[in-house]
C-alpha cells in the first residue's frame, strides 16, 4: 500500500527538506517594510540599530540567498563580533554554506542512526515560562571515546552541521510560529552533564568539541537567553578550565552552573519542569519538537549499542585513525577485509546506513 494511504513514511521519505525544513511565512519579499518593522519590534531595536539594519540591507543586496533576511541579519549584528563585523561574518557564512552544501543537506544527507541515538540533543515540544523554545542536550551521557572509535571526523562534522541546520532552520519553527504567533526571540538551553567522567577529557574529543563550537558560533549565531549546565559532577571543574575559552564572554555571562541537587528548583523558576523529558526529570512528560528525528534517552555505551544492533562482529576496540567520509562510500556493503569498523550516514540513493570496514 502506498505510504500516503497509510500515513506511514519510510526513513528516506522522512529525511528530506519537504519534511524537515522551515517554510517562511512572510512571503517572497524578506525585506518588506512590514517584515522589517516586525523584526524591529521583536528584537526591540533602538533607532540606531534599526538604521544599521537598513544600511545592512543595501550593503548585502548582491547576495541572493534565503538567509538574506532581516531576522538573520539582526542575529549577526547581535552576535559577539558586533555590528561592524556583521557584514563580513555574514558573507563568510554564505560562502561556507555553499562550500559545504548546507542548503541541500536535508535532501543530500541521511544521518546514521547511531549518532541520532547516542548524541541526545533536541528542541523540546513545549516552551519556557516566557513562551520561548527550550533546547536540551545531554552531553554527559555521550560515550565520546566509543563514538570516536567508530565514527570518522568527517562524519561527525557533517552530522553536527545537519543538527545545527535542523535546530536553526527546521520545521519545528513553523509549529512554534503557529502556536505562539511570532518568531523566536530567544532560547533557553538546558545542558545535562550527568554521566560526565574522565573519559570525556580525551584530547581528541576536546578538539572535536572546539571545532564544532567554532562552526556553530560562526555560522549559526543563536539568540541565547540563558543556559543552565545541570548535574555537573566535580570533574567538570577540570573540563571547564579547558573548554571555557571556546565560549565568548557574552555566552559565559548567560550560564548558570548547577550540581546534582537543587537544579529542578532553579529550572522551575524559568520553565515548567513537567515539559522536560524523563531522562532529565523522572516525572517529566516532555517530548521533542516536530522534526527533531530523535529522542533524548541516549545510551550508556556505544559498544553495548553496537552489540545489540549488529552483534559482536562490530567492535570499538580498534583505534586506528584511518577512515572514509560518507560521500566516498556509496555501496550497500563492503568486502570483509581486515580493518576498523565505521558507522556512517550516507548520501541520498546510496543504499541503507552502512557499517563499512576500512582497510588498514
Amino acid at each position: 500500500m502506498a505510504a500516503g494511504a497509510t500515513g506511514i513514511i519510510n526513513r528516506d521519505q522522512a529525511f528530506c527538506s519537504k519534511v524537515l525544513r522551515y517554510t517562511a511565512n512572510h512571503g517572497p519579499d524578506f525585506w518588506s517594510e512590514e517584515n522589517i518593522q516586525n523584526v524591529v519590534a521583536q528584537w526591540q531595536l533602538s533607532p540606531e540599530m534599526e538604521q544599521h539594519l537598513r544600511d545592512m540591507q543595501h550593503r548585502i543586496a548582491d547576495i541572493d540567498h534565503f538567509k538574506n533576511d532581516p531576522q538573520w541579519l539582526t542575529r549577526f549584528m547581535a552576535a559577539p563580533w558586533g555590528y561592524h563585523q556583521a557584514e563580513t561574518m555574514f558573507r563568510k557564512m554564505i560562502e561556507w554554506r555553499k562550500q559545504n552544501h548546507v542548503d541541500t543537506i536535508f535532501d543530500d544527507y541521511v544521518p546514521p542512526q547511531l549518532l541520532l541515538d547516542c548524541v541526545p540533543s533536541a528542541i523540546l515540544k513545549d516552551y519556557d515560562r516566557e513562551g520561548d523554545p527550550i533546547y536540551c542536550e545531554r552531553g554527559g551521557s555521550v560515550d565520546a571515546v566509543g563514538l570516536m572509535k567508530v565514527i570518522s571526523r568527517e562524519e561527525m562534522i557533517r552530522y553536527c552541521i545537519w543538527t545545527r541546520e535542523r535546530n536553526s532552520n527546521g520545521v519545528w519553527l513553523n509549529d512554534y510560529e503557529r502556536r505562539q504567533g511570532r518568531h523566536v526571540r530567544g532560547i533557553t538551553i538546558v545542558y545535562d552533564l550527568k554521566g560526565l567522567n574522565s573519559r570525556h577529557l580525551n584530547p581528541k574529543g576536546i578538539e572535536y568539541f572546539k571545532e564544532i563550537m567554532k562552526i556553530t558560533q560562526e555560522n549559526f549565531p543563536s539568540p541565547i537567553k540563558r543556559m543552565f549546565i545541570i548535574r555537573a559532577p566535580r570533574i567538570f571543574q577540570v573540563m571547564w578550565s579547558i573548554i571555557k575559552h571556546f565560549f565568548p564572554a557574552t555566552a559565559r555571562a548567560k550560564m548558570t552552573f548547577l550540581g546534582s541537587t537543587g537544579y529542578l528548583e532553579v529550572l522551575d523558576k524559568y520553565l515548567d519542569i513537567n515539559v522536560l523529558p524523563p531522562s532529565i526529570y523522572e516525572k517529566g512528560s516532555g517530548d521533542v519538537a516536530v522534526g527533531m528525528m530523535q529522542s533524548l534517552d541516549g545510551v550508556d555505551s556505544v559498544q553495548d549499542y553496537l552489540d545489540k544492533a549488529y552483534g559482536s562482529k562490530v567492535s570499538t576496540a580498534e583505534t586506528d585513525e584511518e577512515s572514509l567520509s560518507s560521500d566516498s562510500f556509496c555501496g550497500s556493503g563492503a568486502a570483509p577485509v581486515h580493518g576498523k569498523l565505521i558507522l556512517r550516514g550516507r548520501l541520498r540513493n546510496s543504499g541503507t546506513v552502512e557499517v563499512a570496514r576500512v582497510m588498514r
